[in-house]
C-alpha cells in the first residue's frame, strides 16, 4: 500500500482541525447555553433575541432609548422584525410582562428568565420547577 502524499496529509490534517474547532465550538455553546444558573448582572450577557446566554459577542442596539445585546447578526435581524414583542418578556412569577432592558434576570440551565421586581426573582430562585410549571401552562394557552 502507497503512503498518503503530502497534499493528502494536509487534507487530512486540515480535515481533523475542522473537526476539533466544531467540537469545541460546540462544546463552549453547550456550556454557555446549557450549564449556568444564577443571577445576571451584565445585560451584555444576554442575547435579547432568545433569551439565552450569549455564545460570541455580537451587536448591540438601541431600541426605545434602550440598550439590547445580541449574539449574532441575524438575533439582531429577527429582533428588529418583532421589537415590540422581542423586547418583553414574561415574569415567570406574576404573569407580567417586563421589559428585557431593566427587570432583574435570572438564568436557569442557560435559558434568562426576567422579573418585574427582585422579589419575585427570590421567590423564583427558591422553587424554580414551580414557576417554570405555571409558565408554560401560561404559554401553553396563548398568554405570553
Amino acid at each position: 500500500m502507497d503512503s498518503p502524499s503530502i497534499g493528502q496529509k494536509r487534507r487530512r490534517w486540515a480535515f481533523g482541525v475542522l473537526l476539533a474547532t466544531g467540537a469545541l465550538i460546540t462544546g463552549v455553546r453547550s456550556a454557555a447555553a446549557g450549564g449556568y444558573s444564577g443571577r445576571i448582572e451584565e445585560r451584555s450577557r444576554v442575547c435579547a433575541a432568545h433569551d439565552v446566554l450569549r455564545v460570541a459577542e455580537g451587536p448591540e442596539y438601541m431600541y426605545q432609548g434602550k440598550t439590547y445585546y445580541f449574539c449574532y447578526p441575524r438575533c439582531l435581524k429577527q429582533f428588529k422584525s418583532a421589537p415590540e414583542r422581542l423586547s418583553q418578556a414574561t415574569d415567570p412569577v406574576s404573569g407580567e410582562s417586563v421589559d428585557k432592558a431593566k427587570g432583574p434576570i435570572y438564568a436557569a440551565e442557560g435559558k434568562v428568565y426576567y422579573f418585574s421586581t427582585e422579589e419575585h426573582l427570590s421567590a423564583f430562585v427558591e422553587s424554580p420547577e414551580v414557576y417554570l410549571g405555571q409558565l408554560s401552562k401560561r404559554k401553553g394557552t396563548g398568554s405570553r
